[in-house]
């Protein structure tokens, strides 16, 4: 059978009481895109304006909650991580269970939709202010400092022929994909050119996104992250300053079976540093 485990469990429960709770969010699957929302059934979607309030993305908070409501979802590929909270006061007394579904992605083999975590509510109300909508989380952000400043663009394009590539090419140790200087500011436009969605992860730096398809990324995508969900035919801008340290770093797809199937590449940070690929780690005393 097909089934989606949390924290290693097919078809987990929770009790929780009936106040906020945070949650630490991990796509930890191979391949899976999961679109996430809250249902008050186990096998429909109800549309109760019941939220999801997204705090943090990969790497931090946002600078402001994202809510998400049915009939939208929060969607997540693999290696996304996203901190929500989800407020179980606000159901009503006769309201004994919510569940997390999965309102499914036609980008997945297998079943979709379905139920992954179910929450069995407890007790009474309990009044709890922290953590409002509309609250501002304070975020520092890079995307500001684009402005009235010129910095270098690069474009990778991803896409299938008879593997997995990045720019037309597989894995090669020997070739590096992009050169910035340490401490550098770059604009990276990321293009899926088809064949399946792709998680990007790219690695040592964290990022923002400036667009999608030339419009504002969503709003619980708008801190730092470190994975962006590259959909089919899609093209996203991201923006990240290439530091603290030098060295060779890679960045790949994060649905395994694409990343073994040579859909990565390597980029080195300034002259000079380390690379994995020929300095051998060093034991420990």
């Amino acid at each position: 059978a097909d089934v989606t485990l949390v924290n290693g469990v097919p078809f987990p429960y929770l009790k929780v009481k009936r106040r906020k709770y945070f949650f630490r969010l991990l796509n930890a699957s191979a391949s899976r895109t999961f679109q996430l929302g809250l249902s008050r059934e186990e096998n429909s979607l109800t549309l109760a304006d019941d939220a999801l309030i997204v705090l943090g993305s990969d790497a931090g908070l946002l600078d402001k909650p994202a809510v998400i409501k049915a009939p939208k979802s929060l969607p997540m590929g693999v290696a996304e991580r996203y901190g929500v909270v989800i407020d179980f006061a606000k159901f009503p007394a006769n309201v004994k269970q919510v569940y997390l579904r999965d309102f499914g992605f036609s980008g997945n083999l297998g079943p979709t939709p379905q139920s992954l975590l179910r929450f069995d509510l407890q007790d009474d109300p309990v009044t709890d202010p922290c953590i409002l909508p509309n609250d501002r989380l304070g975020i520092l952000t890079l995307r500001q400092a684009l402005i009235d400043r010129s910095v270098r663009t690069r474009t990778f394009r991803f896409g299938r022929g008879s593997q997995w590539t990045i720019n037309g090419r597989g894995w090669e140790p020997n070739f590096v994909s992009a050169d910035p200087g340490q401490g550098d500011i770059e604009i990276w436009t990321l293009i899926n050119t088809g064949g399946w969605t792709h998680p990007v992860h790219i690695h040592l730096i964290d990022f923002q996104i400036l667009d999608r398809n030339g419009l504002e990324p969503g709003e619980h995508e708008r801190g730092w992250k470190d994975v962006v969900l590259l959909h089919d035919g899609e093209v996203v801008r991201v923006v990240a300053r290439f530091a603290p340290h030098r060295g060779k770093y890679m960045m790949h797809c994060h649905n395994i079976v694409h990343e073994d199937h040579d859909m990565m590449t390597q980029f080195e940070v300034g002259k000079g540093g380390p690379s994995p690929l020929c300095d051998r780690a060093k034991p420990l005393p």
